[in-house]
C-alpha cells in the first residue's frame, strides 16, 4: 500500500513536462551517489564486496568462532545487502543504457559522462558479488541485444561489444584487477557435477556453497507450505521474514492468485513502457522507457534468488522511477 501511495502521488504530481524531467535527472543523481558509495568502499575502504547497507552492526561485532570475527564491521567487507546494491545498479545501468541507445543526451561531453557512469554501474554490479544480480544484468543485457537486432542495429551492437571488451581489458590491466577470478570463486562450487546433482535431488548436504544450500532449503520448505494452500496462500507474512526469492514468497503468501496479480503488475509496467516508447519522439522519453522495460526484466530475473519488490530501499526506488518515467509518457500521449 505504501508503494502504491508513493506511485500514485508522484504520477499525479508530475503534471508538467519540466517537473518530470527534473525528477528523472534527480533519480539519476541519486544513482550517481550510490555508485560513488560503492566505488568508495572498494577503492578507499578496501572492501572486496560492496554493499548497500551496514545493518546488524552490533550482531556482527560479536565474535562467533567459525562463523565471523569482525574487529570493526563498519569498515570490513561484511556482505550484508550486496544483492540489493546489485539490483539497484542493474536498474540504474538499464535506464542509462536505454538513454544512450536512444540518443540522449545529444551533447557529446554529457554522453561521455553517461558512458562513464554506466561503467561505474557495471563495476558495482560485478563487485557486489551477487550471483542473482549478475543473472539480472544478463537478462537485461539480453533484452537490449534483442532490441538492437530487431531494430537492425547490428553494427552498433558489434561496436558496443568491441569497445566494451577493449575497455574491460584496459581497466583490468591498469587497476590490476582479476574480475574473471573473482567471478570464478563465486560460481565454481555451483558448477561441479556433485553440486548440480545435489541441487537437482534437493540434497543440501552435497552443496558446499552455504548461500546456495540455505536458499534451496528455504525454497523447499516454502514450496511445501505453498502446496498446502496453493490457491490463495497464507497471507502477508506467511513466508516468514526471509524467503530468499520473490516468486516463492508470492506463491507462499498469495498462492496462484496472488502470484498472477504480481506478475500482472510487472507485465503491465512493461506494456506501458512499450507503448510510451513507440509513441514518443523525445529521445529522453524513448530511452527512459526502453531502459525501464529492460530494467524490469533484469530485476525479474534476479527476483528468482532475492526478494526485491518488498524491500523499501529497492522497491521504493523502483516504483518512484516507474511513476516518474510513466508521467513523461502520459504527457506525451495527452499532447
Amino acid at each position: 500500500l505504501f508503494f502504491l501511495l508513493a506511485y500514485t502521488i508522484i504520477l499525479k504530481g508530475l503534471g508538467q513536462r519540466g517537473d518530470s524531467r527534473r525528477a528523472l535527472h534527480f533519480a539519476i543523481f541519486c544513482m550517481i551517489l550510490v555508485a560513488s558509495y560503492g566505488l568508495f568502499q572498494f577503492f578507499v575502504l578496501g572492501h572486496t564486496i560492496v554493499t548497500s547497507t551496514h545493518r546488524n552492526i552490533h550482531a556482527m561485532s560479536i565474535v562467533i568462532p567459525g562463523v565471523w570475527a569482525y574487529e570493526d564491521p563498519w569498515f570490513q567487507d561484511a556482505a550484508v545487502g550486496h544483492e540489493h546494491l546489485g539490483a539497484y545498479m542493474v536498474m540504474a545501468l538499464s535506464l542509462c543504457t536505454g538513454l544512450l541507445l536512444c540518443g540522449y543526451p545529444k551533447r557529446r561531453r554529457w554522453r561521455w559522462a553517461l558512458i562513464l557512469l554506466c561503467g561505474s554501474f557495471i563495476f558495482n554490479v560485478l563487485y557486489a558479488s551477487s550471483r542473482g544480480a549478475w543473472i539480472g544484468a544478463l537478462c537485461s543485457l539480453g533484452v537490449f541485444t534483442l532490441w538492437l537486432l530487431v531494430t537492425g542495429k547490428v553494427k552498433l551492437l558489434f561496436s558496443i561489444w568491441l569497445i566494451f571488451s577493449v575497455a574491460m581489458v584496459s581497466i583490468t590491466y591498469v587497476l590490476n584487477l582479476s574480475p574473471v577470478e573473482f567471478v570464478d570463486k563465486r560460481v565454481e562450487s555451483l558448477l561441479t557435477g556433485k553440486a548440480v546433482r545435489a541441487i537437482l535431488s534437493n540434497d543440501q548436504s552435497g552443496i558446499e556453497d552455504i548461500s546456495a544450500r540455505d536458499r534451496i532449503a528455504t525454497f523447499a520448505g516454502l514450496w511445501d507450505r505453498f502446496s498446502q494452500r496453493p490457491l490463495v496462500g497464507w497471507g502477508a507474512g506467511g513466508a516468514g521474514r526471509i524467503a530468499e526469492g520473490q516468486y516463492i514468497r508470492e506463491l507462499a503468501e498469495g498462492g496462484i492468485v496472488g502470484s498472477f496479480l504480481f506478475m500482472s503488475f510487472l507485465l503491465c509496467c512493461i506494456e506501458i513502457a512499450r507503448k510510451h516508447y513507440r509513441a514518443a519522439s523525445d529521445p529522453l522519453v524513448k530511452g527512459s522507457n526502453l531502459g525501464l522495460a529492460c530494467g524490469i526484466v533484469g530485476m525479474a530475473g534476479q527476483s528468482f534468488f532475492t526478494e526485491l519488490f518488498i524491500l523499501t530501499k529497492v522497491g521504493g526506488a523502483f516504483w518512484v522511477l516507474v511513476s516518474t518515467i510513466q508521467s513523461m509518457g502520459l504527457q506525451r500521449k495527452d499532447k
